[in-house]
This record gives C-alpha cells, structure tokens and sequence, in this order.
C-alpha cells in the first residue's frame, strides 16, 4: 500500500480500504434467481451500498490527487521526458490509482446487475400471473 507522510491520509487510506473491501464482497455475494424474495432482498442491498459508494469514490479519487501531487513534488522531472515523468508518478501511485478504478467497474457491474435482477422479478411476475390464469 502507499504510505503517506501524513498519518491522517494514511488512515483515511485504510479506512477507504475497508469500505472498498466491504464493498467488493458484497458484490461477490451469490442470488438465488429462482426466489423472489431473495432477489428483492438483494436489489434493496445494492441499491443502499450504492446510495454511499460515491462518498467513498470522492475520498478515493482525493487520496489519488494528493499522492500524485506529493509524487511530482519527489521527482525531478525537469532530467527526463514528460512521457517517462508521468509513467514515474504513476507508478510510484499505483497502489493508489487502483482502488478508484476497480471502484469504478464494480460500481458499474452493480448497475448492470439491477438490470438483471429487476428483469427476472418482470419474467417471475409474469409467469406467476399465467399460473394464475
């Protein structure tokens, strides 16, 4: 993990760690298609880990900013071409850039996800309506 000089950002780091750990594995959790409940249950659990994932993107995206910025500060690009100062920077951040970015597929895939779960809810519904009649 990067290591910031500054103990506050090397906490709100971890706690940003967490919250994406947290995260992750609820998007590794499985659903049972075939109860409705359950699919329910699971739209309710993406769409409220969604309501605050944005605050954790921003917190994330900031850390980002400022390990960049602490970066260029160390290097001294002034000897090299912009092309191999930027690789640099972004290396020496890479175990920064790469929460965000997964953040950001995840939050995506959670997108797609609803779709899903709100299509089998429609095709459930309606198979249960021609049960019914």
């Amino acid at each position: 993990m990067y290591k910031f000089e500054n103990e506050a950002y090397n906490k709100k780091m971890q706690e940003c760690i967490s919250e994406y750990e947290e995260y992750r594995k609820m998007r590794l959790e499985k659903t049972d298609f075939h109860i409705p409940t359950e699919i329910i249950g699971r739209l309710q659990k993406i769409v409220a880990y969604n309501a605050s994932v944005g605050r954790l993107k921003a917190s994330l995206d900031f850390l980002v900013e400022k390990a960049t910025a602490i970066e260029m500060r160390r290097i001294d690009h002034d000897a090299m071409p912009a092309k191999k100062f930027e690789a640099l920077v972004r290396d020496s951040v890479g175990l920064v850039i790469i929460f965000p970015k997964a953040l950001e597929q995840m939050i995506k895939e959670s997108h797609y996800e609803i779709e899903c779960l709100r299509s089998v809810l429609s095709y459930l519904k309606t198979e249960a309506q021609h049960i019914n009649h």
